[in-house]
């Protein structure tokens, strides 16, 4: 029996990390859009004041991107997610009995500390870790799981907000968090090789052949330290930047939006729903379509979709518009999810591959600290969010762009170095 469950444990890992990124994520994508009416309604605060914690945990979050390799080579994956589990569900628990935002401002610190690792830059490194086959997919599957986690909480914490009160919904929430830090203790391992095994690879499947091997040693790519002096570097780094900006500041907004331009409560709370499962199915295709086609051509559909999903929310004012603007939003979506791993090992290469992800996840989350007090102070002197919602429209647009540009420019970079790794060979 002990033999028969060490031969599965990689499938084990995969549900374990499946769960954790459920309820950390999960709850993560409800926080603000759930609880800023009940509880800027009940504490008397605005609702830019009530954002403002939100740009504290994302201040924090870049820094622990930013230090995200130093961070993982020293410490691993499995203590820090476990300390950032329980750490996140204090913070949770101080929440439940805030008489300011001040519980706030300590939760979001206390979650912006480990938040790498149990987000983007940790899990692709645990899945790469423990999976040779099926690596995409299989990291979908589990990132897919902020979308499905967020979509059942939403249901559950609103229907508990209703009828009870949001401060239960906070106890929850914690109880939920301190379940999953038990599981990362006791399941989850940084490599396989702690279990004496090795990474999973499909039965039967055959080795790269030298000709194969040969071709993928000739993008390994450059060091970290020459890649920063490369300009495309930093033209991508800004235009993921930018799209953070226009991605989660439509997500940021959507619920309330949605409820402002005359649509109920349980209609905004049902799109929130469709717009979160949708995220989970467009994780799972995303990185399907990353694994047998290219990161660059999934992320220029993802962009185009979640540029049309901006112009349309921008203006919605009734139920169906918002559900298509759920379901495009979503795959836009995946542009700060799923395609920043598979997009950052197809433009840098293995050899920068850690430093280069943690430095597009600490610029996305900058970009993402910018964008919530924009847009709420945008609310606050206007009283409707449509007017900013165009503006990222327009941006996103523009991101576009320059996306393409980047993409060009790493081709001609690739075509060069298999030009010249091709001549030393002849």
């Amino acid at each position: 029996m002990k033999a028969h469950i060490k031969r599965h444990i990689h499938w084990v890992v995969a549900a374990a990390a499946f769960f954790v990124t459920a309820v950390v994520l999960g709850l993560a994508n409800n926080l603000y859009s759930l609880f800023m009416i009940p509880v800027t309604t009940e504490l008397g605060v605005s609702r830019s004041a009530f954002s403002l914690p939100r740009s504290v945990n994302g201040a924090v979050y870049m820094m622990s991107n930013a230090c995200f390799a130093v961070l993982y080579k020293r410490f691993g994956f499995r203590r820090p997610a476990t300390l950032v589990a329980i750490l996140t569900a204090v913070g949770y628990f101080g929440y439940a009995r805030a008489q300011t935002l001040a519980p706030f401002y300590i939760g979001a610190a206390l979650f912006g500390v480990g938040e790498a690792f149990l987000n983007t830059a940790g899990i692709s490194e645990l899945i790469g870790n423990w999976f040779q086959s099926h690596r995409g997919k299989v990291l979908g599957i589990v990132m897919s799981a902020s979308g499905l986690g967020g979509a059942a909480l939403s249901v559950l914490l609103s229907s508990i907000i209703e009828t009870s009160s949001w401060r239960l919904a906070c106890d929850l929430s914690g109880a939920l968090l301190l379940v999953s830090a038990a599981l990362v203790f006791l399941l989850l391992r940084d490599h396989p090789r702690q279990y004496g095994l090795e990474p999973y690879r499909t039965p039967g499947a055959a080795l790269p052949d030298a000709e194969r091997a040969v071709e993928v040693e000739e993008w390994d790519g450059e060091p970290m330290t020459r890649l920063v002096r490369r300009p495309f570097f930093y033209l991508i780094m800004a235009a993921m930047t930018l799209c953070s900006i226009c991605m989660y500041g439509a997500f940021s907004t959507f619920v309330v939006h949605v409820q402002d331009q005359g649509l109920s409560a349980s209609v905004a709370a049902a799109c929130n729903s469709l717009l979160l499962l949708g995220l989970a199915v467009a994780k799972i295709l995303v990185g399907a379509f990353c694994d047998r086609a290219a990161a660059h051509k999934a992320a220029t559909v993802c962009l185009i979709l979640g540029s049309a999903s901006i112009f349309l929310l921008a203006g919605v004012s009734a139920a169906w518009q918002a559900v298509v603007a759920a379901v495009l939003l979503a795959f836009g979506l995946c542009m700060v999810g799923i395609v920043q791993p598979m997009l950052t090992m197809e433009m840098f290469g293995k050899k920068a591959y850690t430093g280069a992800l943690g430095a597009m996840l600490a610029v996305t989350s900058a970009g993402n600290i910018a964008v919530t007090p924009l847009v709420n102070f945008a609310y606050d002197c206007n009283g409707s969010y449509s007017q900013v919602l165009f503006v990222l429209g327009m941006v996103s647009a523009i991101t576009i762009g320059l996306f393409l540009t980047a993409f060009h420019i790493v081709r001609l970079v690739r075509a060069q170095r298999a030009a010249v790794g091709a001549k030393e060979r002849a």
